[in-house]
């Protein structure tokens, strides 16, 4: 998986607001899953006028029984209509009163349990696009999550050191762009060895890397596209087992240490326990 985008904000910028800055660099026809923070007939209207076909899950708190049914495909499969609240045709003129949206109820396990929820897509031909082959296209939206996982904890990403806001970008792009290569080691490593690139892993990818690198650094030039193919190698021997079903909680394995937690900087620390001596 490679990034192809993104956009970064304040503590206080909304992510749908994030999201909006992007469409411009979709294409028309590109069809964009979210999970339900981007679900909501103003933000399905805005996709579809940007040229973009949809698929998220509902937003929770909508109740998909209540809205007027258009069309039923299946028992689990109908075309209805939703409306856009008057507080979004306010803020956007555009927006229309009402919007055509297809919604497909499905069953999952999320977090090791059994979910039952719905699916809102604007592809609404079911011919060539059967709700089996769209509830796949959301599963595989759970990627995601992993790739924000690698960029946090083996990018260091979780907590960044620059005082500045120019030094936190300078870090976040840094690391953006160093799991862009990585991934892109793995791509390049499955097509010369025939593998899986999924089942490759990114840790170790990580680690030979470094220790290449370090060897390519003090390696004449001739010698550098061989050093190049022997770490494909060994990045494609680094297969992850395969894990149906795998669940991960979120729980830690290690106990903590029981020290207080420091609320203020240490530099301010010392100057309050300087003064208090």
């Amino acid at each position: 998986m490679i990034q192809l985008g993104h956009k970064v904000g304040g503590y206080q910028t909304d992510e749908t607001e994030l999201l909006r800055n992007l469409l411009p660099g979709f294409r028309r026809g590109d069809i964009l899953v979210g999970d339900r923070r981007f679900a909501g007939a103003n933000l399905y209207a805005e996709y579809q006028a940007a040229g973009m076909e949809f698929i998220t899950r509902v937003h929770q708190a909508l109740e998909v029984e209540r809205l007027k049914a258009i069309k039923n495909f299946s028992e689990n499969d109908r075309l209805v209509e939703m409306k856009i609240a008057p507080q979004h045709r306010r803020q956007n003129p555009d927006l229309p009163e009402t919007i055509q949206v297809r919604v497909i109820k499905t069953r999952a396990k999320i977090r090791g349990q059994r979910e039952e929820f719905w699916i809102a897509t604007s592809l609404l031909d079911t011919q060539e696009y059967p709700a089996e082959e769209i509830q796949r296209w959301l599963k595989k939206r759970w990627k995601v999550e992993g790739l924000i996982k690698e960029l946090k904890i083996w990018l260091g990403a979780d907590v960044l050191r620059s005082k500045t806001v120019e030094g936190i970008f300078k870090e976040l792009y840094a690391r953006i762009i160093g799991l862009n290569l990585i991934h892109w080691l793995i791509l390049k490593a499955a097509a010369k060895h025939h593998k899986d690139p999924q089942r490759l892993s990114v840790a170790a990818t990580l680690r030979l890397t470094t220790a290449q690198s370090l060897k390519m650094s003090a390696a004449p030039i001739w010698q550098l596209p061989v050093l190049f193919e022997e770490l494909l190698d060994r990045i494609a021997l680094s297969t992850i087992p395969a894990r149906p079903n795998r669940i991960e909680p979120r729980m830690i394995k290690r106990e903590r240490k029981a020290y207080d937690s420091l609320k203020i900087s240490r530099s301010k620390w010392r100057l309050l326990n300087a003064l208090a001596a």
